[in-house]
């Protein structure tokens, strides 16, 4: 993809193909309304011509010397509009051959066919959107659930956008105050005082490394929530594992160990996409293939989005102690955490357990508390969704790196700060971070970025 000639008006088709009620063509250009005249005939000519603001206008639009189509077509007539450039957009039937003769008839008349992510590209260098916000577009597009589209209209939003423009102006701010202090360096005058530099150097660095942090999450968790099922053996993961499934994916035996490495299955929980993994039952054991299993438990257990740790009733006194044990090491290796009590149809006063989060009974398929405990991980799971904040895995991918490298920068900003190396020292690290934050947003940004973005997208976007 080349970046293309911003004076060209360029056309697409902005409805997904196939047959439906309605379909759109997408133009946009410096010079669309007069250019549209030349094959469209609006039922009030003088509205059109004299439009100044958004509207609608209703006509024909000429498919042949006698055949013409009734359409509707909305006019952006000023730079106030997606692109940054007048634009419109024709409403018509949603029939696949319709729409490519209106663009056939649209290419006859000077009107390019568009590339892909064009018009996306154009809202971008026309100052529309920041870099950012256009790969939220891409993750609207494809989104795959609710949590996703959220996260990407958050960040369409400039949410994220916000937060990384504080973050460099504040910088930009001091890096301008410690230049201007350096043309009174000989008059020994401090122009902002030291304990000031130090304290917005540490603001920065702070928030900083809270957005890298914000982007390695999201790389986790890009297309689904992972849920782990832990427990001792024969806690009921395997029974609880079907249930939630659906399905019976799981060998369910009385035997202890059945379990021996792991099972994962992909399911939706509360219109989530969720990745349920069940793994082998907290024991210490020399065999090669359980201490396999006992590895690969505590990874997954390290990268979930939620550790469910089952604790059966009618444990023996000794194995409640273990239990207890390893449940306390569990929450402390989680990001979240349930402590589920398992097989309460058991349950006797002398095996209640006093420090579960809810007890459930798996032996019937609709069991209320079957269904408490989806609430439960559901609400635990937006929980972290909404602690993410919006930044989509795309975003997440480029701007890791770069965040890491303006972080980087900032701390041996501080360290030159606090070692009174000199406010020049300073300011040449403040530079280095300052462009960082610039590629992010897209202040700063290269031909063949912008291609690596915007070739990911779809025609007439």
């Amino acid at each position: 993809m080349t970046l293309f000639d911003l004076d060209e008006t360029i056309a697409a088709p902005a409805s997904p193909p196939g047959a439906s009620l309605r379909g759109m063509l997408r133009i946009s250009g410096p010079d669309v309304r007069r250019q549209l005249l030349s094959v469209f005939q609006p039922d009030d000519l003088d509205h059109w011509k004299s439009a100044t603001r958004p509207m609608l206008h209703q006509g024909r639009i000429s498919l042949a010397d006698d055949l013409s189509c009734p359409v509707t077509v909305g006019l952006w007539p000023t730079s106030r509009s997606y692109t940054g450039q007048p634009m419109a957009e024709i409403y018509t039937l949603g029939s696949q051959p319709l729409l490519e003769r209106l663009l056939s008839v649209l290419n006859e008349q000077g009107i390019r066919t568009a590339q892909k992510g064009e018009f996306t590209l154009r809202a971008f260098l026309n100052g529309r959107i920041d870099l950012v916000q256009a790969e939220a577009v891409l993750g609207v597009i494809d989104s795959e659930s609710e949590r996703e589209l959220q996260t990407a209209l958050d960040q369409l939003g400039g949410g994220l956008s916000h937060r990384m423009a504080e973050i460099r102006v504040d910088l930009l701010e001091l890096l301008a105050d410690l230049e201007a202090g350096l043309d009174f360096v000989e008059e020994d005058i401090e122009f902002v005082p030291h304990e000031n530099v130090l304290q917005r150097l540490r603001t920065a660095l702070t928030a900083l490394m809270q957005l890298r942090e914000l982007s390695q999450q999201r790389l986790r968790s890009e297309t689904r929530r992972k849920v782990v099922l832990a427990g001792l053996p024969n806690a009921g993961k395997s029974t609880l594992l079907n249930r939630l499934a659906d399905q019976e994916v799981a060998l369910v035996s009385e035997i202890s160990g059945t379990t021996r490495d792991y099972l994962a299955v992909e399911c939706q929980l509360g219109g989530q996409p969720v990745l349920l993994v069940d793994t082998a039952g907290w024991e210490l054991n020399d065999d090669p293939i359980m201490k396999s299993a006992q590895s690969f438990r505590e990874e997954q257990i390290r990268q979930a989005d939620l550790v469910v740790w089952c604790t059966p009733h009618a444990l023996s006194e000794s194995e409640r102690q273990t239990d207890t044990e390893q449940a306390s090491y569990c929450r402390e290796q989680s990001r979240q955490f349930l402590h589920l009590g398992t097989k309460s149809d058991l349950e006797s006063p002398e095996t209640i357990l006093p420090n579960v989060d809810l007890s459930i009974s798996t032996l019937e398929k609709q069991d209320e508390s079957l269904h408490r405990l989806l609430n439960r991980m559901t609400t635990l799971l937006d929980d972290e969704s909404a602690e993410e904040g919006g930044m989509i895995g795309t975003t997440s991918a480029r701007c890791r790196e770069t965040i890491r490298d303006a972080e980087a920068a900032l701390h041996r900003a501080l360290e030159a700060a606090e070692t009174s190396e000199g406010d020049e020292f300073i300011a040449l690290e403040l530079r280095a971070a300052l462009e960082g934050l610039g590629q992010v947003l897209g202040v700063i940004h290269t031909d063949d970025l912008l291609d690596r973005i915007f070739s990911k997208f779809c025609i007439g976007k």
